[in-house]
């Protein structure tokens, strides 16, 4: 996955983005996850990218035609082409992610990451991360359900600004104290920092025939990409 995703990083050509992104949502299905549950994993990532996305066809190279002949300083036609391949690579790719690491348990992912000599400081920090993250909407929950049943009702007033910046500062409060006892308790069972995970499966043939593949298909995508470039009608995406 980390080949493929390389691989579709480095593409230029809107027809390759787009069929490395169907690629990857047909990878995402085959892998037993379903179309709901991807949209969900993928959605913090597409609200994030939205607004470059939303500026992105207004910004060129000077002299290129606008879209619209009555909105000179609108859209252009390079301006759109670059949003499209960023809407695109970024799908394409995070869909790969998803699959990678969504489908077997975090502790797994992260023993298998650990296993190809990733830097020890960066698996302890993903594996930290997911359980203050699981701990915050946790409290999330337990306030937002509070203040329900103490009467509380959003709305545009003063008094849910307020109370969203109470809300805000004792989660905040909270999750520091928590980061700080997690770090003593650690520090006195003898914690390094080299996470122990489960002992990984023997490597099996099946293995070596799929990560060939996977390299076999990256190389691929990148060559046919390189010789599109060389084209003479090719409209290769200027970065």
């Amino acid at each position: 996955m980390l080949a493929l995703s390389l691989a579709v990083a480095s593409l230029t050509q809107l027809a390759l983005l787009a069929g490395a992104a169907a690629l990857a949502l047909l990878v995402g299905l085959s892998s037993g996850l379903g179309l709901g549950r991807i949209l969900r994993r993928s959605s913090p990532i597409a609200a994030f990218v939205a607004l470059i996305l939303l500026l992105t066809p207004f910004t060129s190279a000077g002299g290129a035609t606008p879209l619209f002949a009555d909105w000179p300083e609108g859209p252009t036609e390079p301006g759109l082409i670059l949003a499209l391949a960023i809407a695109l690579r970024v799908a394409a790719v995070t869909l790969l992610a998803i699959a990678a690491l969504d489908v077997a348990p975090l502790a797994r992912s992260l023993g298998a990451l650990a296993a190809l000599r990733v830097p020890p400081i960066l698996v302890h920090t993903a594996l930290l991360t997911h359980r203050t993250l699981t701990r915050f909407r946790e409290d999330l929950g337990r306030i937002r359900r509070g203040l329900l049943a103490r009467g509380f009702r959003p709305g545009p007033n003063p008094q849910t600004l307020a109370t969203f910046a109470g809300v805000s500062g004792g989660l905040l409060v909270r999750s520091v104290g928590r980061a700080e006892r997690l770090e003593r308790a650690m520090r006195c069972r003898g914690y390094g920092g080299r996470p122990v995970f489960p002992p990984p499966r023997a490597w099996r043939a099946g293995d070596t025939l799929l990560l060939g593949g996977a390299l076999l298909a990256a190389a691929g995508v990148v060559l046919v990409d390189r010789l599109w470039l060389l084209g003479p009608t090719t409209r290769g995406v200027t970065w």
